[in-house]
């Protein structure tokens, strides 16, 4: 499930590694396995860190334009900045 079959480009990590319905972030020696997915007014993330055994999910109940994929997104993006600071 997480070994990467496939690579997608990201909005803001490049190519990045697809398994079985979840994203695998493999950078510099830092592991990142993550899912999420956005609806009108409704996105979701959980994040997983092998290395640190550290889980964090991130619910948002607001209305972003579903155009704009990296404002839907921002806040969870900036939390993950903030782990791997």
């Amino acid at each position: 499930m997480i070994n990467a079959s496939i690579t997608r480009d990201h909005p803001r990590y490049g190519k990045v590694g697809y398994g079985l319905a979840v994203q695998v972030l493999d950078q510099d020696n830092y592991i990142e396995i993550s899912h999420s997915g956005y609806i009108d007014a409704y996105c979701a993330t959980l994040i997983y860190y092998p290395k640190t055994k550290l889980s964090v999910i991130v619910l948002e109940n607001i209305a972003w334009d579903l155009n704009n994929v990296k404002r839907i997104f921002k806040v969870h993006d900036d939390i993950r900045n903030i782990i791997r600071q």
